[in-house]
């Protein structure tokens, strides 16, 4: 209780720790349901059916980013800005512009993609066809969804940002893929039904959300565009997010070219799990987002490096703990998947290194991205994307979902890593628990000084006397 008023008693750390408290929350409780949710579907698809569904889940993943534009981290850059300006009129502007180019995106690339499909039918497997198209229908509101989540983190609304996607919507795609089921065999095609129908329904929550957490000041004011502002911010932030999916998602999609839908349905099964180890760093992201650039380029740095150092002991105590109960009971939580998925426990256990490795790391994209830097961390993550590439092409046709396994672990370590040396020498921001260590150094330094400090003292009254 006394740390817990101690860290009430600071305002910035106030903010962060109840975002940072609600989003874990929040998140902890999406993650269960998530996880039940694929553990539900694979039990009712069978390990090729849900290769096939967690394909397409993969291809979502990465085409949204390209719907998106990146304005989900434009508008986590612009809207604090505009709020402490009460600039309603741009507030607004971005809001509605990150919308519209959204939707104009994300509806092209669906209809070229179904075109696509339609054309090359018949050198596509059957089994491909339907998903991918219902996913492709599915793409718009997913693309509205994470700009509508971006939007409310902004505001500092994270537990909202987040409720209808990690609670409602997989709540409602266990019960709509349980319905198909008392209706027939629950296949691919009717797991993507069954998600696009969740996908809807939440999208439509959000949106109401979004609506009442507006200021109502902004609801008065004409509203301005700065078009060229905000594209010319987003397109690096694309170029980013995309390089990011390609990092997270290449294995299973270089796998579907090599390896059966079986495989992919292992390598799926393990991801999922190993993502319970990263949602504290995700929770801590969704707050320390607006907080970055707001203190930041308020040059408050010494209270920035304090919120760095604060989400530091959270990473690393939760994700220790994490991580030691994933090796603990992995193999046992990958039985509930079904029978094909008991053999993916060393696969489990090398992902788990690489993505523990990008915990400890701490929001370092993040402080690169929302001080200036996003230049660098563009670059940074090409040489990265071209390695995981690189490393999945070779190690696959050798070692199948070994080798992807062994791409994905070794590139997420080594590109955090180097994001983090990147702080240091640049931003002189350090948010790793690295910082930590060197903050016991400073304690220990600041000791020896006042210890000699006291002994000069000592000695000159002796020699006075």
């Amino acid at each position: 209780m006394i740390a817990i008023k101690s860290i009430l008693a600071d305002s910035n750390r106030a903010i962060f720790f109840k975002g940072a408290v609600g989003s874990f929350a929040i998140k902890f409780v999406g993650a269960g349901l998530l996880f039940l949710s694929q553990v539900a579907l694979a039990r009712l698809c069978g390990a090729e059916q849900y290769g096939f569904y967690a394909y397409a889940l993969s291809w979502l993943t990465i085409l949204s980013i390209l719907a998106i534009l990146g304005f989900d981290t434009s508008l986590l850059r612009f809207i604090p800005e505009y709020l402490v300006k009460s600039d309603w009129g741009r507030l607004r502007g971005i809001i509605r512009t990150s919308f519209v180019y959204s939707a104009i995106v994300s509806v092209c690339i669906s209809v070229v993609g179904i075109a696509a499909i339609w054309f090359l039918r018949a050198k596509i497997t059957a089994e491909w066809i339907a998903p991918l198209c219902i996913m492709l229908c599915a793409l718009p509101f997913y693309a509205f969804t994470v700009i509508r989540q971006a939007a409310l983190r902004a505001f500092k609304h994270v537990v909202l940002a987040e409720l209808p996607e990690s609670v409602l919507r997989p709540i409602l795609l266990v019960l709509t893929a349980m319905l198909f089921a008392h209706l027939g065999a629950v296949d691919a095609t009717r797991a993507w039904l069954s998600q696009l129908i969740a996908i809807l329904i939440a999208f439509v929550l959000g949106s109401v959300l979004l609506l009442q957490r507006m200021p109502r000041a902004s609801g008065q004011s004409t509203i301005h565009y700065d078009d060229r502002l905000w594209l010319t911010t987003s397109m690096p932030m694309l170029l980013m997010s995309s390089m990011n999916i390609v990092l997270s998602q290449a294995s299973i999609v270089i796998l579907g070219f090599y390896r059966s839908s079986e495989e992919i349905a292992v390598f799926s099964a393990a991801t999922r799990i190993v993502i319970l180890a990263t949602f504290i760093l995700m929770a801590i992201n969704s707050i320390a987002a607006p907080m970055i650039s707001e203190l930041y380029y308020a040059n408050k740095r010494q209270e920035l490096q304090s919120i760095l150092r604060f989400s530091a002991k959270g990473i690393a105590v939760f994700t220790t703990l994490t991580s030691l109960l994933i090796v603990v009971l992995g193999r046992y939580v990958l039985s509930f998947f079904g029978r094909d998925f008991s053999d993916g426990y060393a696969i489990l256990l090398v992902l788990l290194a690489g993505q523990t490795i990008k915990s400890f790391m701490g929001p370092a994209s993040f402080l690169l991205n929302l001080t200036g830097h996003h230049n660098l961390t563009a670059k940074v993550m090409g040489i990265a994307v071209a390695v995981c590439i690189v490393l999945n092409v070779v190690l696959i046709p050798i070692w199948g979902v070994w080798g992807a396994a062994l791409a994905s672990g070794v590139t997420m370590a080594l590109w955090n890593l180097t994001l983090v040396i990147m702080d240091i020498l640049i931003v002189r921001l350090d948010p790793s628990i690295f910082c930590l260590l060197r903050r016991k150094n400073r304690q220990s330094v600041t000791a020896d000084e006042k210890t000699i400090a006291a002994d000069s003292i000592y000695n000159a009254d002796f020699l006075e006397k």
